[in-house]
């Protein structure tokens, strides 16, 4: 239902919103969420409500949110939710600026401007390397370490192509960046913690280029960009052609030839 504005979950009992449901809600200009069993909140939903810096470039509609009357988690996402609402310009409203929280799911609510909240942290990234050089048809591992709070989700991004050599062979490949690059493996081991590495195998010309490590959360965003140059021979160049001399006639190999020629001439015409 893409023309869907208007959307009431008024005491419902959920208790989660999937975070699929941000495809669904891009022209939503009126939300009613209160009155459930609501505890957090997608990050892709609050990137719908609350689009990062970098995208508050194009034209962000304004949502009327009802969000009160659920016993959310005392943490730093819905004290940001209520903080970015109550800004200057904020692309959402609440019905009821007064949410409650507990710290715990033992705990009973308490109004959300009377506790202390953990403070969101904008991630904080850091490559291994910045620049690596790698043979043709080896094998390399690209990895980054993210800091912040909360979490922080890591995604790889190929920027841009380049070589010393053999051009040609990647210049069809420009149209299709930038692009998102598959991670082989990520992991958290703690709270506020994650790496992430990319691996590429085979490598070739193509591969070389500039590659983004990015992080971001619900506070913001990091980049971190790394390098990869490529390095050997994809085929051997051709052999200069050997230049073939004729026999200069004051060689001694050229008189004898000269010599045994005359010699079956004149006996061919003796016979």
């Amino acid at each position: 239902m893409p023309r869907l504005q208007m959307l009431s979950f008024h005491n419902n009992r959920l208790s989660s919103v999937s975070p699929h449901a941000a495809l669904f809600l891009a022209n939503i200009t009126y939300l009613d969420l209160s009155s459930n069993r609501l505890t957090i909140l997608s990050g892709k939903l609050l990137d719908l409500w609350f689009p990062l810096s970098g995208q508050r470039e194009r034209s962000v509609k304004r949502r009327i949110l009802g969000l009160h009357d659920n016993p959310w988690l005392c943490d730093c996402q819905i004290s940001l939710v209520l903080s970015l609402s109550m800004t200057l310009g904020s692309p959402v409203v609440l019905m009821d600026p007064l949410l409650t929280c507990r710290r715990s799911l033992n705990q009973s609510g308490m109004v959300l401007t009377e506790t202390e909240l953990l403070h969101c942290m904008r991630p904080s990234i850091q490559p291994v390397a910045t620049r690596v050089i790698s043979l043709l048809g080896s094998s390399v591992i690209l990895r980054c370490d993210a800091t912040g709070y909360p979490t922080p989700s890591l995604t790889w991004v190929k920027t841009s192509n380049y070589a010393d050599c053999c051009r040609q062979d990647i210049i069809g490949d420009n149209d299709q960046l930038p692009r998102n690059v598959e991670s082989s493996m990520q992991g958290s081991p703690r709270v506020g913690v994650r790496w992430s590495i990319l691996s590429l195998d085979d490598l070739t010309f193509k591969d070389a280029g500039e590659y983004r490590c990015q992080a971001r959360n619900m506070a913001g965003i990091s980049e971190a960009n790394v390098k990869l140059k490529v390095v050997g021979v994809t085929r051997l160049s051709r052999l200069p052609k050997m230049s073939q001399k004729t026999p200069s006639k004051s060689s001694p190999n050229n008189k004898k030839h000269t010599q045994t020629q005359n010699y079956f001439s004149h006996g061919f015409s003796k016979g």
